[in-house]
């Protein structure tokens, strides 16, 4: 035995289901008690353990969380902080206006310069204003032929 008490009696449950014997019966006395202490401190350490993994893990996922709801405030206060730097805009709270004025030079209080495009302080969109400068698009869209197309 040696220590090894719960392989003797796991060893000794087997013996007496393949051939009862009174002095298996003895031995099972004296090794199960041992057997089932150490079942019990390494259920016990396994659940620490556990518990231990548990709590690192949701400790992980609350920094996680606080630090994406930071960056989200962070980005909303700045989306605030640069909406409300611009002037103009549309009545009704559009962010930034509508960029451009009308064709024909009527001017409509609209902040931007080219007629016909989106905020350019939009997340995510294209900014028209950069591309809509190209000297080749802008003598494309004053040709009458290509206006009529669109």
């Amino acid at each position: 035995m040696l220590g090894q008490w719960e392989d003797a009696a796991k060893d000794l449950h087997m013996a007496s289901k393949l051939d009862y014997d009174e002095e298996i019966k003895n031995w099972l006395k004296k090794v199960e008690p041992n057997a089932h202490r150490i079942e019990e401190h390494r259920r016990k350490y396994d659940r620490l353990h556990k518990e231990r993994e548990d709590r690192k893990i949701e400790r992980e996922r609350r920094r996680r969380r606080a630090q994406a709801q930071a960056e989200y405030e962070k980005a909303k206060k700045q989306e605030q902080s640069s909406s409300s730097r611009k002037p103009g805009g549309m009545p009704g709270g559009f962010p930034g206006g509508m960029p451009g004025g009308f064709p024909g030079g009527m001017p409509g209080g609209m902040p931007g310069g080219m007629p016909g495009g989106m905020p350019g302080g939009m997340p995510g969109n294209v900014d028209f204003s950069k591309i809509l400068s190209d000297p080749e698009l802008m003598a494309a869209f004053s040709d009458p032929e290509v206006m009529a197309a669109l």
